[in-house]
């Protein structure tokens, strides 16, 4: 993408994605292009989004990720501060400005070692977004391989004690089918169904979850019922209490 935008002389080059029509309308903004793909036209979240010349059908989202040139963003931003009129939004006001009077350039995000097949990306502005993005990841057919480490997920990286799974009683065994358990956390007889928990986790007798994600340092009580919940970091569930 950055060579891309040095090689075409733009200020501004926008990173993009096709999506079906009936995906895009009302969801994401939408760039009209022509054959060289600068772009001549942004609508924001439009009801009927324009299709794609050379892929009808499609719609050429904006995936909200932008290379400026330096000089011309803070030039952009001075004059928008400026500006009683505007919102100060980059969606709103900057970009459909910078589209209309400066070289714009939309870069189509592709996997390059797969160009016929669909990337992958997935906005994850809303809860249930970032609810559905997480589980689907627990897929036996995953939509990205984040084992790959030809392609590694950037994160914080820790020395983690590895998990503990618990038997607190003779006979009385925990399950955790299709999950993703994550290192420094401590799961005790309970049953834990395609759900993720991230690290340093605890979840103690009983407790019953299912299709849920339990962040860092997440406490859960004993014989507490948690299905299709988002749980944040460092909350304590207490025991018996029901959520979702």
């Amino acid at each position: 993408m950055l060579m891309a935008h040095v090689n075409s002389n733009a200020e501004l080059t926008v990173s993009c994605i096709e999506v079906p029509v009936k995906t895009a309308a009302g969801q994401f903004g939408v760039m009209s292009v022509n054959e060289r793909d600068r772009v001549t036209a942004f609508a924001e979240k439009p009801i009927a989004p324009t299709e794609l010349d050379d892929k009808p059908g499609y719609a050429l989202a904006s995936m909200g990720n932008y290379v400026f040139n330096a000089d011309f963003l803070i030039s952009q931003l001075e004059k928008d501060a400026g500006d009683r009129q505007s919102d100060h939004d980059f969606g709103k006001d900057i970009i459909p400005n910078i589209i209309r009077n400066f070289n714009v350039f939309a870069f189509r995000f592709r996997d390059q070692q797969q160009p016929n097949g669909i990337p992958y990306w997935r906005d994850v502005g809303t809860l249930d977004a970032y609810w559905t993005a997480n589980i689907a990841l627990l897929d036996q057919q995953p939509p990205i391989n984040i084992y790959d480490e030809s392609w590694p997920i950037a994160s914080t990286p820790q020395c983690l004690q590895p998990v503990k799974f618990v038997c607190d009683k003779v006979g009385k065994m925990g399950s955790s089918p299709d999950s993703a358990i994550s290192g420094g956390s401590v799961i005790h007889s309970s049953m834990i169904n395609r759900s993720m928990v991230f690290e340093n986790v605890e979840v103690e007798e009983g407790a019953n979850i299912e299709e849920s994600m339990l962040l860092p340092n997440v406490i859960v009580g004993k014989g507490a019922v948690i299905r299709r919940a988002i749980i944040d970091s460092g909350a304590h569930i207490p025991k018996n209490m029901k959520i979702g």
